[in-house]
């Protein structure tokens, strides 16, 4: 097996080990990752997706979703175990949040925003923390 760095460090970590397998690199990689990837249309990697047309309303037609139309509304509920971050490929951005839970996304890739739905997380010290 070969030695894997961390890429938060770009450099050797005595301490991590190997940056791979286990549970470290689940924890330093796990995300929702949305990216429009042109033979399949929108994707979206540890998180549930629901495309819907430029008007807004109702479920998008699969032709829409596969023809990453910038013009689309889509909405993100990431699965991964801890909700804390999710990188928005159409805007070359990575959202982490501290002390709370990513509950939704709302992305409109066109008008270059985001709005995001966060929820104080069920194990914080306090409320305030969130």
């Amino acid at each position: 097996m070969a030695w894997h760095g961390d890429p938060g460090l770009l450099r050797r970590d005595g301490f991590s080990g190997d940056y791979g397998p286990g549970v470290y690199g689940y924890w330093r990689s796990a995300a929702a990752y949305v990216a429009c990837m042109p033979p399949f249309g929108w994707s979206c990697f540890l998180c549930d997706l629901a495309v819907e047309g430029e008007a807004g309303g109702g479920a998008a037609s699969a032709s829409a979703a596969k023809a990453c139309d910038a013009g689309a509304n889509l909405r993100v509920t990431p699965r991964d175990a801890f909700g804390r971050r999710a990188y928005l490929a159409p805007l070359g951005l990575t959202v982490t949040v501290e002390g709370g839970r990513l509950v939704e996304v709302e992305l409109q890739p066109r008008g270059r925003r985001a709005v995001l739905r966060v929820a104080v997380h069920e194990r914080a010290r306090s409320s305030e923390a969130s």
